[in-house]
């Protein structure tokens, strides 16, 4: 079923960063279903936004790319996680800010061919999980996530790689007197960049000539080879970043120059993808993804590309950096549509349905949206997910009033690797603190009576982030000495950790599943809080920290907590470990997998039909 096209400058306008997770969780979630879908992810180099005749190019024909917009979505606010190549390429594979990767740097913004890093293997790639599922995995064409063998898309999830393992415009071996001159008439002898086939080099220097074309080929290849069973095929243009180079049937075909004619091939490359995939007859089940790293390289001038109307280009944080040209085409449908407690999302919901099977709401909070129970009550939520049972039982009660009620579980992944577990703590005082946003609710009214009633063996000394007028006023006092009280942000998460031994809070308002618990068990900081909601499944009482009915229980447990040194030692490793088995990635995953399955069983039982008529 052909889809109209649109604009979608609202429905997907923040849920469009992490594209891998966003390719997961809409359009491969039912993983056990046979077959596919297939997955391709098509994605140039330096494009600008305005360079397509679907964005406006006056002169820059682009058929394929305009036929793909017309059927499938057209996404006008797409935004890549950074403006420059490497960092980019990360959040698309990992769905994760290249700062919690690791793969950016405020000193080389990209790899290059001398460094010695890459994508850390603790990282989950798109290419990992789908593979998982039972997909073939291919990378075709740039890949710039390191180029030694440990970081090669091969031992990142790829089951064959065929490109060149960075930008085209390393291995620079002419003149360098020549400046910029040489990218003018660009020659393929003026750059030594190695062509490699999974993780030997087999050209060198690649001829940049015939690059496109060849990648191309390698992906119908691939696409006639694997069309039994369901695949994803990452394929990376290396143009248009300079030097530009295209193949003779290209050479002066478009008004626009030598970068009009790279363009040019690469949207004939993009037709020839389709049209295999039509004549294979998978076209039905395949999704297309077309996009770029980030914006044009202005500093080119005419051999670097247009961001439109957008300010500025690659390498600046303004939109025409980070703002991409992006389309979707599709036969298939987007299967599933989930959206975690995000009111822009339930402000465009009934614009989201129409391409959707599915819609599923995460409420993470212990409150109801007023949007969720309008929309439900109109029939526009399918199914409602829950990481708890106290958070269902919190926002249900509403939901069940109006039409099927659908309720899921799954469990949260969290990535403890942000926050390292910290051993050898000093000893010479008693480091304690709590963390919060600035809010006053946030802090039980008996917080700072727990912190100066508590004892301990050695000086007291406690951090409190958080801090602001409004707790001020609550209190009508200011933090005894000893404790120093920040505002929130002062300092970074992962740094109050390192200053804390134990993590003793009382708040006012009902916690969910609270993400400071995650964070202090996997730096090793014991828990010592409230006896109720999310606190209750991340402490077991006595083991992986403490639980509190009230104010003197505060007291006895953080007492007890500075003095019994070997017990809360047992205890860190306890709560990490508790951590790692039931919020680690294989738990979710399974907990996901579970979701998927039963979406599909409700699906069937309910007679959902694939898109509203």
């Amino acid at each position: 079923m052909k889809q109209s096209s649109r604009d979608h400058h609202t429905a997907y306008k923040y849920a469009v960063t992490p594209i891998a997770l966003f390719l997961l969780l809409t359009s491969v979630t039912d993983l056990n279903a046979a077959p596919g879908p297939n997955v391709i992810v098509i994605y140039a180099d330096d494009l600008g936004y305005g360079d397509l005749g679907c964005f406006g190019h006056p002169t820059i024909k682009t058929p394929a790319l305009d036929q793909m917009a017309a059927e499938g979505m057209k996404f006008t606010q797409f935004y890549s996680a950074a403006p420059v190549c490497t960092p980019s390429r990360a959040a698309l594979l990992t769905g994760r800010y290249p700062i919690r990767s690791g793969m950016c740097s405020d000193k080389r913004r990209v790899l290059f061919p001398n460094s010695g890093g890459g994508i850390p293997a603790s990282e989950v790639t798109l290419a990992e999980a789908l593979k998982a599922a039972g997909y073939k995995t291919a990378c075709i064409g740039k890949w710039h996530l390191g180029h030694l063998p440990q970081f090669l898309p091969t031992n990142n999830g790829f089951d064959s790689y065929f490109g060149i393992p960075y930008s085209n415009d390393m291995d620079r071996v002419a003149d360098r007197k020549h400046g910029r001159s040489i990218f003018l008439k660009p020659e393929v002898k003026f750059w030594n960049v190695p062509l490699m086939r999974d993780t030997e080099v087999v050209e060198q220097p690649a001829d940049q000539t015939t690059i496109t074309k060849r990648y191309t080929e390698e992906t119908i290849k691939l696409i006639q080879q694997n069309k039994q069973q369901p695949f994803f095929i990452y394929l990376a243009h290396n143009m248009p970043h300079v030097p530009l180079f295209r193949s003779s049937e290209f050479q002066d075909k478009s008004r626009r120059g030598l970068y009009g004619d790279v363009i040019e091939e690469i949207d004939w490359s993009v037709g020839q993808v389709l049209q295999e995939l039509k004549t294979q007859g998978l076209d039905q089940n395949t999704i297309v993804w077309f996009c770029s790293d980030n914006g044009p390289w202005l500093i080119f001038n005419e051999q670097g590309g247009s961001a439109g109307l957008l300010r500025d280009g690659k390498g600046s944080t303004w939109e025409g950096g980070m703002r991409e040209p992006t389309r979707r085409q599709t036969d298939a449908g987007c299967r599933h549509c989930i959206s975690f407690c995000n009111e822009e999302f339930l402000k465009s919901l009934p614009e989201i349905i129409k391409y959707s099977r599915t819609t599923s709401f995460v409420n993470c909070m212990s409150w109801n949206f007023e949007l969720e129970i309008e929309h439900q009550k109109q029939g526009l939520i399918d199914f409602h997910l829950y990481q708890t049972e106290h958070s269902y039982e919190q926002v249900s009660k509403k939901l069940k009033e109006h039409d099927i009620y659908r309720p899921l579980f799954f469990k949260p992944y969290f990535h403890a690797d942000e926050f390292p577990y910290i051993d050898n703590r000093p000893m010479d005082k008693f480091r304690f603190g709590r963390i919060s946003r600035n809010d006053s609710e946030k802090f039980g009214r008996e917080q700072l009576w727990i912190y100066e009633t508590m004892t301990a063996p050695v000086t007291k000394e406690g951090l409190i982030l958080g801090w602001g007028a409004n707790t001020e006023r609550k209190f009508g006092t200011r933090p005894a000495e000893y404790i120093q009280a920040l505002p929130e942000g002062a300092l970074t998460q992962r740094a109050f950790y390192t200053q804390c031994e134990a993590i003793i809070m009382t708040t006012d308002t009902f916690e969910n599943l609270p993400r400071i618990g995650f964070e202090a068990m996997a730096s090793g900081s014991i828990l010592i809080v409230d006896n109720r909601g999310g606190w209750k499944l991340e402490v077991e009482d006595g083991v992986t920290g403490w639980l509190c009915n009230d104010g003197r229980e505060f007291v006895y447990k953080a007492s007890r907590c500075a003095f019994e040194f070997e017990e809360r030692n047992q205890m860190r490793l306890a709560a990490l470990n508790k951590l790692q088995n039931e919020w680690g990635l294989q738990p979710a995953m399974d907990s996901w997998s579970q979701v998927f399955e039963q979406w599909e069983t409700l699906t069937k039982k309910n007679s959902l039909t694939a898109f509203p008529a």
